[in-house]
C-alpha cells in the first residue's frame, strides 16, 4: 500500500488522501460503544471525492476481562495495530477515556451516523478540517462532527 502520509511540497504539505479506521460491527454499521471496544476496524483510503476499502479486521485487543476501564495497554494495542496500517484518523460514534491517549496518534472523529457509507461522506465533507488536525500533530484535539451529517 502506498503511503498516505503527506509529501512535502514547497513550504507546506498537501494530503490528497486520508487512511481512516471506522469502529464497526463488521457488516457496514458503526459500533455504538467506545471505539476500542468495537468488534472490527474497517479501514478506508478516503479523498474528498473517492473512497476505497483497504481492510476489515477483527479488533485484536478485545478482552473479556479488561483489567480496568481506560486501560492504557488496550489503547497502546489498538494504536499500534492501526499504525501498522498507516491509519491517520479513527471514526466512531463514541470514545472512552482512552481518547486522551489515542488522539496523539490519530485524529479522533465523533459522528452520529450509523453506516460506514455515511461516515465516509462525513469525512469527505470535512476533509480539510480533518487534515488540519492531522498536521497539528500530538497536540491535536478530537473532532466532533455530530449534528453535521452529510
Amino acid at each position: 500500500m502506498k503511503s498516505a502520509y503527506p509529501e512535502k511540497q514547497g513550504s507546506g504539505s498537501k494530503v490528497k488522501k486520508l487512511v481512516a479506521a471506522f469502529a464497526t460491527d463488521g457488516e457496514g454499521f458503526l459500533f455504538g460503544e467506545h471505539f476500542g471496544n468495537a468488534d472490527f476496524f474497517t479501514i478506508y483510503d478516503i479523498s474528498p471525492s473517492e473512497s476505497r476499502p483497504v481492510l476489515n479486521m477483527v479488533n485484536p485487543t478485545i478482552i473479556d476481562d479488561e483489567e480496568r476501564h481506560a486501560d492504557p495497554e488496550k489503547a497502546k494495542g489498538v494504536g499500534g495495530t492501526l499504525k501498522k496500517h498507516q491509519v491517520q484518523a479513527v471514526i466512531s460514534q463514541t470514545f472512552g477515556p482512552n481518547i486522551q491517549r489515542i488522539r496523539k496518534q490519530f485524529v479522533c472523529i465523533m459522528v452520529d451516523v450509523k453506516t460506514i457509507e455515511e461516515g465516509i461522506r462525513a469525512v469527505q465533507n470535512n476533509f480539510n478540517i480533518i487534515i488540519k488536525q492531522w498536521e497539528i500533530g500530538v497536540t491535536r484535539e478530537p473532532l466532533n462532527l455530530k449534528g453535521k451529517n452529510p
